[in-house]
């Protein structure tokens, strides 16, 4: 999938922290009796280390909250979609988040970010 300025990925950073504490939140535990978004699992060997890339992406974004300035103003506007990388290699576990302005599914996300 071609990155074009307007389907371009940017990871979640704490200086953005509604977006970024909504966002895990919703995609690091997924509500009750639900698993979350579809998992999309690739593996790659790089130099000897076996590093395993666990990728979701959600396109339920309605439910994420925020300090709206104004009764009714979207949360987010122009968010399509949520997605999360996780990477576990030999010692240490990893996950970035990225918001989206346009839908992808958890393989699209795979292909990516790779």
């Amino acid at each position: 999938m071609a990155l074009t300025p307007t389907r371009c990925m940017l990871a979640v950073k704490d200086d953005q922290p509604s977006l970024a504490d909504e966002v895990r939140l919703f995609l690091d535990q997924p509500p009750t009796g639900d698993d979350g978004p579809p998992i999309h699992t690739t593996k790659d060997v790089e130099h000897g280390r076996i590093e395993t890339r666990h990728h979701r992406a959600s396109h339920d974004v309605a439910s994420l909250n925020s300090n709206r300035r104004f009764p009714g103003e979207p949360p987010f506007p122009d968010l399509a979609a949520i997605a999360m990388v996780e990477h576990r290699g030999k010692t240490t576990t990893a996950r970035r988040y990225f918001p989206r302005s346009a839908a992808l599914d958890a393989k699209a996300l795979a292909a990516a970010v790779t």
